[in-house]
């Protein structure tokens, strides 16, 4: 049986114009993982599946390989519920594992409840997208108390927009990794690469809302194994934010960041700190951290936090950064400067291995990361009454405020221009299909395979200003 009559017995195909320039396929599922999967291995990249109106739930994975559009009806009227194992953290536990991506994935449009629960902390993700893609985009994806971190991405660039995290639970929400960038492995890529603040080579989350429990912890946001992000113009609610370094294992830390325009608003909760940086080197500017504002204890005690977690552990890999390890620059009894501390960026020598080596010594040296300070404006933050804590607090004798950190006070970081707002993705449209797009109903003698979507990158520029932030409401809505 070819491709069409395989497809036309489960699945609606439509014709449609896309945001694209070609035309492409859309076919619709019955809701269910098994009819999800069995579509995808038919269909042609550029392709869109469909889940209809109604809760469905998963027990098996569905697992993407090519560049196409999921896509559901709502929010509030397609409901996926994970119940997909998550015990032992394989990549079987993952509801929607999304490989090798390299053009063009979208996922749209639904929600996604959690059933089955992580509770062994592997945070494999909820979603989970790699490859080298660089136009990923999930967007309008409702989170209810994922059972594990809602969305990992490895490598790939591109954005999530317009979504919502309710975790309560305690579960991450987007994790970002670049840990095979430029096809070498463990984040080692990414420290080879220029940083390149306010270009788009970043995983961008933007225009979300993120529900914590105000403990803290398990936050908006994580990075790892060189991972580079932009978090901006989003709403967070007793939560924070906030990435790894390098530190014991042997993964390289985040690699960049860039967190402005957010609000965080701890009305219901006493935290300790909004923003936790534990390496690489970005800008944090424009926010506002606040609590209930009414002389309650509720609010965010330290508004941005500095750590360095080689200061006081030991690792097998990078040793200790007290003086003696020869990953640091050693220049004080701290190990200043140290492997990927906060305000280091691009390294001159690469460093590469599962026990890793200097590739231009040839032996275990400090690879010459480049002092690159992070830079911090224009913040609002109001102190939790009757708790006094810092705007900027440096907790590691390795980070120095004024040198590693700079407090810019209202001034930009000099040449700094931050990346179009809203993302060129988010402009980039796929029309829902209408009651006026033709159906093409298959003959049997019909032998002809859909023609699919002409992959594009959006085309991306900067601009000179920011585009002002609208104020979201502290009582959301999804």
């Amino acid at each position: 049986m070819g491709i069409y009559h395989a497809l036309c017995r489960s699945a609606i195909v439509i014709w449609i114009w896309t945001g694209f320039s070609a035309l492409g396929t859309v076919y619709h599922s019955d809701g269910s993982a098994a009819s999800v999967q069995g579509l995808h291995n038919q269909l042609l990249n550029g392709d869109t599946i469909t889940l209809p109106a109604g809760t469905f739930t998963w027990n098996r994975q569905v697992h993407i390989t090519k560049n196409i559009t999921l896509k559901g009806a709502g929010q509030n009227s397609t409901i996926v519920v994970d119940n997909v194992p998550k015990s032992g953290g394989l990549p079987g536990s993952i509801l929607i594992l999304c490989n090798n991506i390299t053009g063009n994935l979208r996922i749209t449009n639904f929600k996604i409840q959690g059933q089955a629960h992580d509770t062994e902390g592997w945070n494999k993700g909820t979603i989970s997208i790699s490859g080298t893609t660089q136009s990923l985009r999930v967007d309008n994806i409702y989170f209810d108390r994922p059972g594990t971190g809602a969305v990992v991405i490895e490598n790939g660039v591109g954005v999530v927009d317009h979504c919502y995290f309710n975790e309560p639970n305690s579960q991450m929400g987007v994790i970002t990794h670049a840990g095979n960038w430029g096809g070498v492995p463990y984040g080692d890529g990414s420290y080879d690469e220029a940083t390149n603040l306010g270009s788009g080579r970043a995983v961008f989350i933007e225009d979300c809302i993120f529900i914590g429990n105000g403990l803290g912890g398990n936050g908006a946001t994580d990075g790892y194994w060189g991972g580079r992000y932009v978090f901006r113009h989003n709403l967070v609610l007793d939560n924070n934010a906030g990435n790894h370094g390098t530190e014991t294992p042997r993964p390289r830390g985040t690699r960049s960041f860039e967190i402005y325009q957010n609000t965080f608003l701890a009305a219901n909760s006493f935290m300790d700190k909004a923003i936790y940086i534990r390496g690489g080197t970005g800008v944090i500017w424009g926010n506002s951290f606040h609590g209930a504002d009414n002389g309650t204890p509720t609010g965010y005690k330290n508004a941005i936090a500095f750590d360095y977690f080689r200061s006081f552990q030991n690792s097998s890999y990078w040793g200790q950064a007290n003086g003696s390890s020869a990953w640091d620059g050693n220049t004080d009894q701290f190990g200043y400067p140290a492997l990927d501390q906060p305000g280091r960026g691009v390294c001159l020598d690469a460093v590469r291995g599962v026990q890793p080596i200097n590739q231009r010594t040839g032996t275990a040296a400090w690879p010459r990361n480049k002092a690159e300070p992070v830079y911090i404006w224009s913040n609002d933050w109001v102190p939790v009454p009757n708790n006094p804590g810092r705007y900027i607090s440096i907790l590691q004798p390795q980070i120095r405020l004024g040198r590693d950190v700079i407090n810019n006070v209202n001034t930009p970081m000099p040449g700094y221009v931050p990346y179009t707002y809203p993302h060129p993705l988010v402009n980039d449209s796929q029309p829902t299909p209408t009651t006026s797009t033709p159906i093409v109903t298959p003959t049997p003698s019909a032998t002809g395979t859909p023609t699919s979507i002409a992959t594009a990158t959006a085309s991306a520029t900067t601009t000179p200003e920011h585009t002002p932030r609208p104020h979201p409401s502290h009582a959301p809505a999804p």
